[in-house]
Order: C-alpha cells, then structure tokens, then sequence
C-alpha cells in the first residue's frame, strides 16, 4: 500500500523492502510539503477532528510523512479513505 500511495502522491518510495514490516512512512503530496514541518500537526488534527482518520503525520528530515500501519482490523478501503482525505485536506 505505501507503494501505491507514494506514485498516487508523486512521491518517491525509498525505504528499502527488508525494513518495511506492517509500518511505512510515505511521503505526502507537494502540495503539502511546501508547507513544511508546520503541516504535520495540522494535517494530523483534521483528519482526526473533520474525517474521524486517526493516522501519525510527522515530519522527517523536513519532509511531512503519514506512516501507515497495517493491523488485522484494516483493509485497503482504509488507505483508500486516508489518501481522499489527503488529497481533500483545504491548505
């Protein structure tokens, strides 16, 4: 899935395979990352408050990243809906 949210997001994916288990780190859209570390926290309190997402946005060496978590409970319907709501968020 990160995979296939980094080419959604235009985004590099360079994390090497042997290190991604059930977490992985994306880079978000351009749009997002132009805005710098300033952007995490934001992003991450509307996805939680306006979309009921509960995701870890962070910064990484000044890049903003949403880490995904892949758990039993979720399925490829939740990434969909996390990379919308990415894709929505009114910067």
């Amino acid at each position: 899935m990160a995979h296939a949210l980094a080419a959604r997001w235009g985004r590099p994916f360079t994390t090497p395979e042997a290190m991604v288990g059930c977490m992985a780190s994306v880079a978000l859209p351009a749009r997002i990352a132009v805005l710098g570390e300033a952007a995490a926290p934001a992003l991450k309190d509307w996805l939680l408050r306006e979309r009921r997402i509960e995701a870890q946005v962070l910064a990484i060496r000044g890049q903003v990243h949403v880490r995904l978590a892949a758990q039993v409970y979720n399925d490829e319907s939740d990434y969909e809906r996390l990379a919308q709501a990415v894709d929505e968020w009114p910067v």
